[in-house]
Formats: structure tokens, sequence, C-alpha cells
């Protein structure tokens, strides 16, 4: 059972969906958008990524393995690298690309709440899921504030 939890956990820490692939998105956007409050924004939320990263990292640990800039699957490691960011500069792409990415974490969170036993990890997981939450209502209200979307 706990191989599962750290393929699980390693899939969010750093496959190509993962808090290491939104901290590069977001810093990257922050790099190439042109409205400083919003690169501001996008620095603070790869901020709360880190955190997000550094919980799941402590968690792997836990269970006898070291985190990885990429995934365990099981035979072998899948690493990240740099096509995992979406290098796009038009500010509705970038917005609907985080958005997709918060999406994608609090579909693979809900996951992992709903196969693992350990109230440890249920408890470190439910307080990112609330985080990703948060994200996830910011991109997409800034999305119809910045690209004239009508809901």
């Amino acid at each position: 059972m706990n191989n599962n939890i750290v393929y699980l956990l390693s899939h969010s820490f750093g496959s190509s969906s993962s808090e290491f692939s939104s901290i590069a998105q977001y810093l990257y956007a922050s790099f190439v958008v042109n409205d400083v409050y919003l690169k501001g924004i996008f620095r603070n939320v790869a901020i709360e990524e880190m955190d997000h990263l550094d919980s799941l990292g402590k968690l792997i640990c836990k269970y006898g393995k070291r985190p990885i800039y990429g995934e365990y699957l099981y035979q072998y490691i899948s690493y990240w690298n740099g096509n995992n960011v979406y290098y796009d500069t038009d500010l509705k792409s970038i917005f609907s690309i985080c958005i997709e990415m918060e999406k994608k974490a609090i579909y693979d969170y809900h996951m992992i709440l709903s196969l693992v036993s350990d109230d440890y990890v249920k408890v470190v997981i439910e307080n990112i899921l609330k985080s990703e939450y948060r994200h996830l209502k910011l991109w997409q209200d800034l999305r119809k504030k910045y690209c004239l979307e009508v809901s």
C-alpha cells in the first residue's frame, strides 16, 4: 500500500500535470505578461504551489522514497522536462491553461483522497485541495476580467 501512495503522490509532485509543472507554468506566465499586477499574482500563486510541492515531498519521504521531478511509474521513473510548460503568450490562453491545470490537480487530489486510508495524508491533501479551489476561482475570475468573457 505504501508504494501505491508514493505513486499517487509522485504524480502530483513531479509529473507533467504536477505542482512542479504549475510552478514552472505560473513563473513563465509572470515573465511574459505585461501587466505588473498579473505578474505579481502569477508569482504569488507559484509560491503557494511551492508550499504544496514541499508538503508532497515530505509525504513521499515519509513513505521511504525520494521526491523526484518526475513520477514513479511502478517499474521505472518518468522524469519531468521543459516540454511540460505551455509557452503561450496570449493572456486568454495563459488563463485557460492555468484553469485546466487547477482542474486536473483538483481531480488528482480527489483521486488520492478516494484511494488512501492514511489520515495524515488525507489532512495534507485536503489542505492543498482548498488552495487549488481558490486558484481555480482566481484564474476563472481573472480570465473574465481581462479577456472580456461573458458568463
